[in-house]
């Protein structure tokens, strides 16, 4: 005699299931629902959720900078090739320029060391001479004695220097201040400029 008892039925299993359909039917039926996305929909092992990756982040201009300065060139010195980053082989190039003569090389060298830590270079700094004689405003500065000017007068004199170091002589002063320029010239050479 078989005796089927509806009670001995799996809860799980629905009413036209055995146990063993509802055991079988388990493994292979899956609920879609909260947080339990189709099967086709769900991420795959080995596949990356994201492909794209991570957003790039903007560069810094500092970072751009250092990126920059630190690329490799290639640098030929006296017969012999090496790679140098372009920050050493801009500070040769100045270094090169300042041991010749190049006041404003010679200001960037010294500048470029004290923010690099390489000691005090006051003294090396009062040894630049602002009257490079190569310069345009050479000829400004010739033959003055800086103790016979007032400090306004010095300050006002390489500001006029400048001016005809960037412009190309004394082409590039406008009559006032070439008049103003020659004025301090004559009293810095002890000349009289009383009328």
């Amino acid at each position: 005699m078989s005796n089927s008892n509806p009670q001995k039925h799996d809860d799980k299993a629905g009413p036209n299931e055995s146990a063993a359909g509802a055991a079988k039917g388990s493994k292979h039926d899956y609920e879609v629902g909260y947080c339990r996305p189709p099967k086709q929909h769900q991420f795959q092992r080995g596949q990356s959720g994201n492909p794209r990756g991570r957003r790039r982040q903007p560069v810094s201009k500092k970072a751009t900078w250092e990126k920059l300065m630190n690329e490799l060139v290639t640098l030929h010195e006296q017969g012999k090739t090496r790679r140098v980053t372009k920050y050493e082989c801009l500070c040769l190039s100045h270094l090169t320029k300042a041991i010749k003569g190049d006041t404003r090389s010679t200001k960037f060298v010294i500048e470029e060391a004290e923010r690099a830590g390489f000691g005090d270079l006051g003294a090396e700094r009062a040894l630049i001479s602002d009257n490079n004689l190569t310069a345009p405003s050479g000829l400004l500065f010739e033959g003055i004695d800086p103790n016979l000017l007032l400090d306004d007068e010095k300050v006002e004199l390489a500001r006029l220097g400048t001016i005809m170091d960037l412009g190309g002589g004394f082409t590039a002063l406008s009559n006032r201040d070439f008049e103003r320029a020659k004025e301090i010239a004559n009293k810095g050479m002890g000349k009289d400029i009383t009328l």
